[in-house]
């Protein structure tokens, strides 16, 4: 069958060549005149059908110019134009008598799942149409007996499995007893129900809900820890008797300063109490006021206690010590009073009388040393005052025998010592004729010239050529 298609084939295709070759040559003749033909002029549509193509066959068409130039061209051949019937596996050509079977391929084998039929899938050549052929039908679940089973959102008790070949999830099914099952009675804690086994899945579940009946407590005080124990009238199961804390209201009596206070606890529940002593809290005093009384023999302070709810008010009173000073040329005359008892912090005032008296000195007096200061004493107030000296100088130039210096004198205390030393100067010589006849450092009417001999001869024993008297520098 293949072979004749392909030769039908090659016929068609050797036709349209030689149609297509036609018309160009007729083109290029048409071209080489002045003249265009109606039939080569675009859009041109005025073709007559000479021979119809067919399947298998080349058609021819022909057209005429106003000159009466006629063309012609060939029509390829239609081929086949195929309907597949799947049930006959054939097809036939809707143009001609053709009627041949189909040349199918294997397209692919499905198997049958548990939801899905299996079937071989077959495919014409010719056509290319694909047909099922080979049906098997479907596998269906095979389920599985674990069952999971819950409430669903309704509030039911439902189970469901799994199919052991897909894994698929079977719908809820609601568990229907097997018999009228065991009832629980409600608690305190726990609701009361009815359990039951399902037929199925065989697993218990709870129906028929019953709340639980909560706690219904009395109470019993404890003295000893300030507890009381919980009795619930509702426990009916394994739950017992306890210990707990009471819920205590407080009532206090507040402490005063010089009185105990109390807090009773009390227990709304049990009705149980006891109670609590709160310490007196002792005066919060101010600070201590002094005072003293008119007669200057006694100390008295006081403080306040700073609660307003007190105000409670103690005096002490202490002897109070009196030294007196007279006045002097320092200050005015006065008594310190000064209070015996250490609780007072040694409380001391002091009161002056009098008028400042004037200084009586004595003499102004070295205060020895290299202090250069002096001091002088009043008797009426019995200190000293200290100062500095006030010196004054007289100062001596220095010879050939003596260093110079300053004299220094207090013009108060008289106080007199010497500083400020110049070394010892060269001899000078006054010069008369031939000899050296005296120093002129110790030339006075006072000295003789064997004094001068004595004391300057030993120095100068030089002799000068002879000249007029003049001063000569070693």
């Amino acid at each position: 069958m293949n072979s004749k298609v392909f030769s039908i084939f090659k016929k068609v295709a050797v036709m349209a060549a030689l149609a297509i070759f036609v018309v160009g040559a007729s083109f290029l003749v048409s071209a080489c005149g002045e003249h265009t033909h109606t039939f080569d002029q675009e859009g041109f549509s005025d073709w007559v059908i000479s021979t119809p193509a067919t399947c298998t066959t080349t058609g021819l068409r022909t057209a005429t110019c106003s000159c009466g130039e006629v063309k012609e061209e060939v029509l390829p051949a239609l081929g086949h134009d195929f309907e597949c019937d799947s049930e006959t596996l054939s097809h036939s050509c809707t143009r001609c008598d053709l009627d041949e079977s189909c040349d199918v391929e294997l397209v692919e084998t499905v198997l049958p799942t548990c939801t899905e039929d299996g079937y071989t899938l077959i495919r014409c050549t010719v056509c290319q149409q694909e047909v099922q052929t080979s049906k098997k039908d479907k596998l269906g679940h095979t389920w599985s007996e674990q069952y999971i089973q819950y409430q669903n959102e309704e509030g039911k008790t439902v189970h469901t499995t799994t199919c052991v070949t897909c894994r698929q999830t079977s719908p809820e099914v609601e568990c229907t007893p097997v018999d009228e099952g065991q009832t629980v009675a409600p608690t305190c804690l726990h609701a009361g129900y009815t359990l039951l086994t399902c037929q199925v899945c065989q697993k218990e579940y709870q129906d028929n809900i019953v709340p639980a009946l909560g706690h219904s407590y009395t109470y019993t005080w404890n003295e000893q820890t300030h507890n009381h124990t919980v009795h619930c009238s509702n426990n009916t199961s394994d739950d017992q008797d306890f210990e707990a804390a009471c819920n205590f209201t407080e009532i206090t009596v507040d402490a005063k300063c010089d009185a105990a206070g109390k807090t009773t606890y009390a227990c709304p529940d049990c009705h149980g109490q006891y109670e609590v002593e709160i310490p007196a809290l002792g005066h919060d005093w101010d600070e201590w006021e002094f005072s003293v009384s008119q007669d200057k023999s006694q100390h008295l302070h006081s403080h306040t206690c700073k609660r307003e709810e007190c105000l409670h008010q103690e005096t002490i009173t202490h002897t109070l010590n009196v030294v007196d000073s007279e006045p002097t040329c320092l200050e005015k005359g006065h008594k310190t009073y000064t209070c015996e008892s250490e609780e007072c912090g040694n409380y001391t005032f002091t009161e002056e009388y009098g008028e400042i008296e004037e200084h009586v000195w004595e003499a102004w007096v070295y205060s020895g040393g290299d202090t250069h200061t002096h001091y002088k004493h009043c008797t009426n107030g019995n200190h000293i005052e200290v100062a500095d000296c006030q010196y004054s100088i007289v100062p001596t130039a220095p010879t050939c025998q003596a260093r110079g210096y300053n004299t220094y004198t207090c013009s108060e205390c008289q106080n007199e010592y010497q500083d400020d030393f110049v070394d010892i100067v060269p001899h000078s010589a006054m010069v008369l004729g031939k000899r050296i006849k005296m120093c002129a450092h110790i030339h006075t009417p006072a000295y003789t010239a064997a004094t001068q001999r004595k004391h300057c001869l030993a120095n100068l024993k030089r002799t000068v050529k002879k000249q007029p008297a003049r001063l000569l520098e070693r």
